[in-house]
């Protein structure tokens, strides 16, 4: 268009910093049998989003299968919000190892699923066949191909191993080293009467439940929280001041558990109710083996990947450029810090970094530091006695 003569030209200047674009990190993913469900609403290998309170979709899922009774779960574990869940529903083997076969081939539709519904799952949780093992030395085959969808979904698992003894699960848990997975160890009771279930979902949506509370924010630990369930599958010892319990040695292999509340017991996690303790992943880098600190920091880097991906191509290389670079990024890691997110934060531009002959080739390197909150799990009282306190009672007397 033609400049006017006489008149006013306005140009929308679109230099600046930008506000931080942030993904949904608490939408859950399931790979389920459900022999009697719809198969128009639920085709197989195929992701259906389902919102948690959309009985008339869950109800068409059916009551069989590994999915019966998981959303009844899930909804009593949302809080006063709902889960949305994506639902891949895989063909039900002529045994166990044919479903976990058929399950392992639908995880690329879940790695998929943001295709088709628009949002990636960032919880995963495949109830009923994540404990089984052809001896006990040897990983279940669905756990051990979790890793890979895991890594590219930047998503956690959770996953339930045996749960009849404490050794059943330790050998289990023995041939996990992923950084993703969070292995469980005991089963639910829910309904009437009672039948045990697959305990995954169930957490999954309680981790979802802390992620509301938080403004979607995964930075918070859903541990020591009461669950609404009849019993846990089986009871399991555990005292806050005895590590040889076999809750604690359970969580000292990085275990979630759900233990009973005991009114007047001296040790116990709370007075009543049904507890769910569980804090970390199965990393062997102690840096990011909390859950917590593992799902902030995949927040981070997606809010990165989000919002930075606007200056590609549109912007040049120059000073205000890479100042506008790296105020987005301190914008967005100061408002974590001011919510209590991250502890603090430190963004730099090193010209050792950032060689000429790489600015030449329209390429930087920004250098952001942060660290997350780790979650509270010990405190130690050094509880001492004080004989000056007789002096001042000695000075009050005279």
């Amino acid at each position: 268009m033609t400049a006017p003569t006489f008149g006013i030209t306005i140009n929308e200047v679109s230099s600046g910093a930008l506000p931080a674009q942030v993904g949904d990190f608490s939408t859950l993913g399931m790979i389920v049998t459900a022999p009697d469900a719809d198969a128009t609403a639920f085709p197989l290998n195929t992701p259906v989003l389902v919102n948690s309170n959309d009985t008339a979709l869950v109800d068409k899922l059916g009551e069989t299968g590994s999915v019966a009774g998981q959303f009844d779960l899930v909804n009593d574990h949302s809080g006063r919000w709902s889960t949305n869940v994506i639902v891949v529903r895989v063909d039900a083997g002529v045994d166990d190892d044919a479903t976990m076969a058929n399950i392992i081939a639908a995880m690329d539709h879940v790695e998929g699923a943001a295709e088709i519904v628009g949002v990636s799952p960032r919880l995963i949780c495949i109830p009923g066949y994540t404990h089984q093992q052809v001896s006990s030395n040897v990983a279940n085959p669905v756990v051990a191909a979790l890793g890979g969808t895991l890594d590219r979904l930047e998503a956690i698992a959770f996953v339930t191993g045996p749960t009849a003894s404490y050794q059943a699960w330790l050998d289990w848990r023995e041939t996990i080293a992923h950084a993703r997975i969070a292995p469980i160890a005991v089963g639910v009771k829910a309904g009437s009467p009672a039948v045990t279930y697959d305990a995954a979902p169930a957490i999954a949506a309680m981790w979802a439940q802390e992620d509301n509370k938080n403004g979607g924010r995964p930075f918070r630990s859903a541990a020591n929280r009461p669950m609404n369930i009849v019993a846990p599958g089986r009871d399991i010892r555990f005292n806050i001041i005895d590590g040889a319990v076999e809750g604690q040695m359970i969580l000292a292999q990085n275990g979630h558990i759900v233990v009973r509340g005991a009114a007047g017991a001296i040790g116990a996690i709370s007075e009543a109710g049904f507890i769910y303790i569980g804090t970390e992943t199965c990393s062997t880098d102690p840096i990011y083996q909390f859950v917590n600190v593992r799902r902030g920091r995949d927040y981070i880097h997606d809010a990165y990947l989000r919002t930075l991906r606007t200056f590609l191509g549109r912007r040049v290389v120059n000073q205000g450029t890479v100042e506008d670079v790296k105020a987005t990024i301190s914008n967005f890691l100061a408002s974590l810090q001011a919510t209590g997110d991250i502890l603090g934060y430190e963004v730099s531009f090193d010209r050792n970094l950032n060689p000429v002959a790489q600015l030449a080739q329209g390429r930087i390197t920004v250098t952001a530091a942060a660290e997350e909150a780790p979650v509270l799990v010990h405190i130690t009282i050094d509880s001492e006695r004080l004989p000056s306190a007789f002096d001042d009672l000695a000075s009050a007397l005279q």
